[in-house]
């Protein structure tokens, strides 16, 4: 039900938290086809908005993660 509302919310009006763009970003390190993904994530974040932190945030959440691993 949810996702149907979803595909109905115009892309203006989402937010994505910046966490979770971190998480995406991280997924795509560690994935085995970083440039195809990377260029995928590129394209589902486009139109968002990051709220309240930005994309510069995410990443320097992604490298303590990395490091952690």
């Amino acid at each position: 039900m949810w996702a149907c509302r979803l595909e109905k919310t115009p892309l203006s009006e989402l937010i994505l938290s910046p966490v979770v763009f971190g998480e995406l970003e991280h997924g795509v390190e560690k994935s085995l086809h970083r440039k195809k993904n990377a260029a995928r994530l590129a394209r589902m974040v486009d139109g968002l908005q990051l709220v309240a932190l930005d994309a510069g945030t995410s990443r320097h959440y992604d490298n303590l993660i990395t490091s952690s691993d």
